[in-house]
């Protein structure tokens, strides 16, 4: 299988991604995760890590090729799975900003009358500061 993903990996073009997706899922029995990032436009996997840590994440974003590449993250869509929240903070320029918690992870939709989940962290982080 390693193998495998190497030979996918050297066919893969280099493109930066504006708009991403962050998620961990559990596989096999017990709490074993994997973290997944993938490229929101096209749905393409990006990137699968073993464990769901800060440290995981950080690894994906570090192996960026160039610079660009994380500049150029304009969105980064995730549950408030807390390594995560504090990964993309600690690499992605201006990521208090870029940061959404999808509609998926929220309360529920029914709380508010149908409308989707989905605020920016700065906003949240804003509100949670009054308290």
């Amino acid at each position: 299988m390693d193998r495998a993903v190497e030979r996918g990996l050297e066919h893969r073009e280099s493109q930066i991604v504006s708009h991403i997706c962050v998620d961990e899922t559990s596989f096999r029995k017990g709490h074993k995760y994997i973290t997944v990032v993938s490229d929101e436009t096209s749905g393409k996997v990006l990137y699968v890590g073993i464990g769901r840590t800060k440290k995981v994440l950080k690894h994906w974003y570090m192996g960026l090729p160039p610079p660009e590449q994380l500049a150029g993250i304009q969105s980064v869509s995730m549950d408030m799975w807390p390594a995560h929240i504090y990964a993309t903070l600690a690499c992605v320029p201006d990521a208090e900003n870029k940061i959404a918690f999808d509609r998926f992870h929220g309360p529920s939709e029914e709380g508010f009358g149908g409308q989707f989940f989905l605020c920016s962290f700065s906003y949240l982080f804003s509100v949670w500061t009054v308290f």
